[in-house]
């Protein structure tokens, strides 16, 4: 069975209101990073709305230079190329990373809703932000998106655990 890492919405900037979130959503960016040195599988890196329309613009750069030139990553939010990626891979298992949940790893194109019917998956609970959080210490706002990970009862993995059986 094929697994790949979904990373959703992990952009090179955020709106000014999340000024207060940057050393969380930092902290996430380099523990997806430090996930991508070592995950073995198809990974797909979709950044949505990066049509210079907003602040965010791109990937983010760590995330991105991670994924470039590599046949088993692929930087793209379009549907049917992500779809088309994980069939000539063989998935069956999606594990979601990246920003937010609650919101963008739920209700992207290419999130848990829309995927669900086609896909076995897991949200990687260290490797995602909550940007809907009304948290502001780092402490509170990981145990709320653990919480809400759980109690929606999404099937949930630590990152360690994309490696370690491998």
């Amino acid at each position: 069975m094929t697994q790949a890492l979904m990373i959703i919405d992990m952009w090179d900037k955020y709106h000014s209101g999340y000024d207060y979130l940057k050393p969380y959503i930092q902290h996430t960016v380099v523990r997806i990073a430090q996930t991508l040195e070592r995950f073995e599988g198809p990974v797909v890196l979709a950044c949505y709305d990066t049509d210079g329309n907003n602040p965010w613009t791109a990937p983010h750069h760590l995330l991105e230079m991670q994924c470039q030139g590599r046949n088993d990553r692929l930087i793209s939010y379009n549907t049917a190329e992500v779809v088309n990626f994980l069939e000539k891979s063989n998935t069956q298992h999606l594990y979601y990373a990246g920003a937010s949940l609650p919101g963008c790893i739920e209700n992207r194109p290419l999130g848990i809703q829309y995927m669900k019917a086609s896909y076995n998956y897991s949200v990687v609970v260290d490797l995602i932000c909550n940007l809907a959080t009304k948290c502001y210490n780092t402490m509170d706002i990981i145990h709320e998106s653990y919480r809400y990970a759980i109690t929606t009862q999404y099937p949930v993995v630590f990152s360690e655990s994309l490696y370690a059986s491998r």
